[in-house]
């Protein structure tokens, strides 16, 4: 029998040694088997998180998880190493197959549930509760704003008691998060902004132009452009013309891309500097004959 047919037997991945005690050879692994320090396993049935897991014996959660279920991750480098859950009472020891340095260890003092669908990953709900209580507030925001956006499950479930280690986090990403934002851009920009003292309403409908991302004020309008969108001529005409009704209603404006978002230095300083048109137009005129001293 060869190594991919006894991957197969079983479930995917097995330690290599076993494999070298029946006499088969490492040196050339066939088309669809991956190596993972000491074990091997199908690259074309399991990622290299879920090899991760299968070595720590473990199951995938936090912003691993939250990256297998779809939802966003605000800065890509925090999935670079794999976020394994352990149970907290089970003895984890360092060696040279588990040197520590690709994973994140969380070690949970409740029952570790696994999604049906894939066992290498816990539940739905699990993850994304760990994801509340470890990430900073950013990334957790993003998290339950997506998940009302989308509609994956009822936010009240991703309530927990007072006594749960990281339930302080989970209640002020639970208390910041809105309905209606669609992109992980809009919940950058509108924390940033509540961060600085402006608050802003999200997915207001404007008549005669629809939906716009960030109303403040009632009269300033945010836009906010990610890296899939402009990818042609129409796009940008398309945004043209909303800027140009917006401003026959008497709205100003101001688009923002990916960059300045992500940056954290340019949307509050633009915004704050449009707010002062904003009380100006709204400031009454001068009487005539009159002026003001400096």
């Amino acid at each position: 029998m060869d190594i991919y047919e006894l991957l197969q037997l079983n479930g995917g991945a097995m330690k290599w040694q076993p494999l070298v005690d029946q006499g088969l050879s490492l040196s050339e692994l066939p088309e669809g088997v991956a190596r993972y320090r000491t074990c091997v396993y199908l690259s074309d049935r399991m990622t290299p998180d879920e090899a991760r897991a299968f070595l720590y014996n473990g199951r995938i959660t936090c912003l691993s998880a939250a990256k297998l279920y779809g939802l966003p991750i605000v800065d890509q480098a925090s999935v670079r190493r794999t976020h394994i859950a352990l149970p907290r009472n089970r003895g984890l020891h360092y060696s040279l197959s588990r040197m520590m340095d690709d994973v994140v260890i969380h070690r949970e003092a409740a029952r570790i549930t696994e999604n049906p669908a894939n066992p290498w990953v816990v539940d739905f709900r699990q993850a994304v509760i760990r994801c509340l209580a470890c990430a900073d507030i950013e990334q957790a925001v993003a998290i339950v704003d997506a998940v009302r956006f989308q509609r994956l499950c009822p936010v009240e479930d991703l309530r927990v008691p007072d006594d749960v280690p990281g339930a302080r986090r989970v209640h002020e990403a639970l208390r910041r998060s809105r309905g209606g934002v669609r992109s992980v851009l809009e919940t950058m920009a509108r924390l940033q902004l509540e961060d600085a003292g402006i608050e802003s309403r999200v997915a207001v409908e404007i008549p005669g132009v629809g939906e716009v991302d960030l109303l403040i004020h009632d009269r300033l309008v945010v836009e906010l452009d990610g890296w899939e969108f402009h990818s042609g001529k129409a796009h940008w005409l398309h945004d043209l013309e909303r800027d140009r009704r917006l401003v026959e209603r008497g709205f100003l404006v101001l688009r923002f891309d990916y960059d300045a978002v992500v940056s954290r230095s340019e949307v509050v300083p633009a915004v704050r500097a449009a707010l002062s048109q904003v009380v100006a137009r709204r400031r009454p005129p001068s009487s005539p004959g009159t002026h003001t001293r400096d």
